[in-house]
């Protein structure tokens, strides 16, 4: 097959899967042609789920406010020589546009057949200017002293005078010893922006720790008293214990726990603390006042005082679940926590106002950053460059060719 033909092929099956994910009927033909091509990689049977998905549509739309429709066809088909520009008359309907979405997001070279750059492509994994999303890695500091980094070997096992702690597959286990002086240690555990983790203390309490945290807490706690401080974002459930209550500590005031699971939020960037109670029952206490939470309740504190409203539990439980779920969201609320997966800092160039815009969207943490923020531009609310560590976000421009966020 010479590369003309290659050409002409690609753009026959690039229409084919447009008309597929438009609900239209394809040819046997047509068919036959898009199995054998599924059928060739895991990574195109990959490709054809997420022209499906709910992510994907999103990032059609943002692609067509990027790409003129009229000259990525014209792009395409003049590639060779107008013996291809001739294939088929430029028709710009709404197939057409699905067809050049396709193409442009699956990726032309990719749809010819053992071309050299979606081989490397697929032995590259990420481009190089793209960010992946967080991993599991953290700090662990024993009484202040130096960090030691998570996970460390699974076959190393670090000792205080009264417990034995195990990191291995992103999780920091803490147990007690057969033996050995009942002094507890003074441990906290960070986890930078773009990391993960997640500790189960001796009492069987599990806490989900989310990017850029840290948690302080006793290696062992001491008899009638649990008490944590956190800063950042956890979830928790906690082991249940009527002799011992639970004290989680955060910058805006205290919680009092009696065995149950909840979220906290307590950046120190953001304007209030959020507490939401999934299960169980909790006290929530601060200066000047003391609540008791009710399930599916959630306490806003700020220095104006604390505030309750039923929570959206799916929202606010969704980083523990591995998505980014935003509904009527303050773009600067959803800007940061973006950034803070993906270890950046946001920077706002121009006239853009994050306190007055808002964003709805729902999108895997899974995804590379360039990938989430092409499924956000669809809005057009906001454009977006990554440079020196930094997310520049400034108000929307279209954009034709270039593909990089």
């Amino acid at each position: 097959m010479t590369e003309n033909d290659q050409i002409l092929h690609a753009l026959e099956l690039g229409q084919a899967i447009g008309r597929k994910s438009m609900g239209q009927e394809i040819s046997a033909e047509e068919a036959h042609m898009l199995e054998i091509w599924e059928n060739t990689s895991a990574a195109n049977r990959q490709s054809m789920e997420r022209l499906h998905s709910e992510e994907f549509q999103m990032e059609a739309l943002a692609l067509m406010h990027q790409v003129s429709v009229k000259e990525g066809w014209q792009r395409l088909s003049m590639k060779r020589n107008k013996s291809i520009h001739s294939y088929r008359p430029i028709v710009i309907t709404a197939l057409a546009a699905a067809s050049v979405i396709i193409l442009f997001a699956v990726g032309f070279k990719y749809l010819l057949p053992n071309h050299p750059a979606r081989v490397n492509k697929q032995q590259a994994g990420v481009p190089p200017y793209d960010i992946g999303p967080a991993t599991n890695k953290a700090t662990l500091s024993i009484n202040s002293g130096k960090p030691i980094s998570l996970p460390f070997s699974a076959d190393t096992l670090l000792s205080t005078p009264s417990a034995i702690l195990r990191s291995q597959n992103g999780m920091l286990t803490i147990k007690s010893p057969a033996s050995g002086k009942q002094v507890a240690a003074s441990l906290s555990v960070v986890t930078p922006k773009g990391g993960t983790y997640f500790i189960r203390l001796m009492d069987g309490t599990g806490i989900w720790l989310n990017a850029d945290t840290r948690l302080s807490f006793p290696d062992r706690f001491a008899d009638g008293k649990r008490q944590i401080s956190i800063e950042g974002e956890a979830y928790l459930e906690v082991a249940a214990d009527e002799n011992r209550p639970f004290w989680v500590h955060s910058p805006q005031g205290t919680i009092q726990v009696l065995g149950t699971r909840f979220n906290v939020k307590s950046y120190l960037i953001e304007s209030s603390e959020q507490i939401t109670l999934l299960s169980g029952r909790i006290k929530v206490n601060g200066d000047g006042f003391s609540t008791l939470l009710k399930p599916g309740e959630m306490a806003a504190i700020n220095a104006n005082g604390i505030k309750l409203s039923t929570a959206d539990t799916a929202n606010i439980m969704a980083w523990k679940n591995g998505m980014f779920v935003f509904h009527n969201a303050a773009a600067g609320e959803v800007f940061e926590e973006v950034a803070r997966w993906y270890d950046l800092t946001v920077v706002y160039d121009g006239s853009f106002m994050e306190k007055e815009t808002r964003i709805s969207t729902r999108i895997k943490r899974q995804e590379p950053l360039s990938r989430v923020l092409r499924i956000m531009e669809a809005s057009a609310i906001a454009s977006f460059k990554i440079e020196d560590k930094k997310l520049i976000i400034f108000p929307y421009k279209k954009r034709r060719t270039d593909n990089q966020p």
